[in-house]
């Protein structure tokens, strides 16, 4: 069917010749279009039979290899464990295969995996979600989190060894730069200056990036007067790099610098438009800190009501969640 119509399409899309007297010269059929309808009379034959078989052997091979499956379990798998019958067993295995071949299909993975699933009741449902499902999955993060947790448990500052080794092999500033991040999880706020001042040299004396990790360096230095000269200093080369990330800054550092009020009216305004939850809980802590405990546990309850509603599971708002639950835990 899709060779007649590229055949059909040959005659529409070939040049004609002018008529004289009347005569329409028969349409000229290049060399090149016959050869592009077989080559798409080809591909989409194949890619239909592929399509085609795979799916036939996926729903022909549900019942026969799940009957082989049940009959290996209750001829070999059955004495193995001492049981003799198990259908509730059986029939709980057959829905979770299934369910993952119903997966399979919906997702558009490779129709190859419906035959191994039904052909290993158990095996073949593990190697899926193991090489298909669970790489994308929210567990991954998790495991990998944890993994990292344990490894600065047992082995700390590994990770910071790593990137100061790395940073004596090749002094550049994108080793620097990850140095100094390091070196600023770890508390070291004042080699973390050091390092971006030595980055901020040459071509990228002016970078926005660089300045903005110098910035939170001071103010996590308590330097905050030092602080607020970087973003004046990033706010003339370019006003419009990350503003409420600035703000945020400039806000720590008012509030570092003593001058509370200045700080609440930066933080008041900043929780209307900065996207996450830093901003709120820093406005909290700061409302508890000038002893306005009630506005402080307002504050802090939006907080935990705004991630119950979008059921946040990020790492770095973790944190502030757990901030104001500990908050309004203490004032109770």
């Amino acid at each position: 069917f899709i060779g007649l119509c590229q055949v059909r399409r040959l005659h529409r899309c070939a040049p004609r010749q002018g008529t004289y007297l009347d005569f329409v010269a028969t349409p000229r059929i290049h060399p090149h279009l016959t050869q592009r309808a077989s080559q798409d009379l080809i591909r989409a034959s194949l890619g239909v039979c592929h399509r085609c078989l795979g799916m036939l052997l996926a729903f022909l091979s549900v019942n026969e290899l799940l009957s082989a499956a049940t009959r290996f379990t209750y001829r070999i798998v059955a004495p193995a464990l001492g049981i003799v019958k198990m259908p509730a067993l059986i029939a709980l295995t057959a829905v979770i295969q299934a369910f993952f071949v119903l997966h399979v299909f919906r997702t558009r993975r490779p129709y190859w995996w419906a035959v191994i699933i039904t052909a290993t009741p158990v095996v073949g449902c593990v190697a899926y979600y193991l090489i298909e499902i669970f790489p994308r999955s929210r567990e991954l993060r998790t495991a990998q989190r944890m993994s990292v947790q344990l490894t600065t448990a047992f082995v700390p500052h590994s990770e910071l060894r790593r990137r100061l080794a790395d940073l004596q092999l090749c002094p550049s500033v994108a080793n620097k730069v990850a140095a100094a991040e390091e070196l600023m999880r770890c508390g070291m706020y004042y080699r973390a200056i050091c390092l971006y001042e030595e980055a901020l040299r040459g071509i990228y004396a002016t970078d926005p990036q660089l300045l903005m990790g110098l910035a939170r360096a001071h103010v996590n230095n308590q330097t905050c007067e030092q602080a607020r000269e970087v973003l004046e200093r990033l706010g003339r080369i370019d006003a419009r790099y990350r503003p409420e990330e600035v703000r945020l800054l400039n806000a720590r550092a008012l509030e570092g610098l003593s001058r509370f009020d200045e700080a609440a009216h930066e933080y008041q305004q900043l929780c209307e438009v900065y996207v996450g939850l830093e901003a709120k809980c820093r406005y909290g802590l700061l409302l508890k800190h000038l002893r306005r405990y009630e506005d402080a546990n307002q504050v802090f309850s939006e907080v935990l009501a705004y991630a119950r509603r979008f059921n946040l599971r990020v790492d770095a708002e973790q944190v502030w969640i757990d901030t104001a639950r500990r908050s309004i835990a203490q004032a109770a």
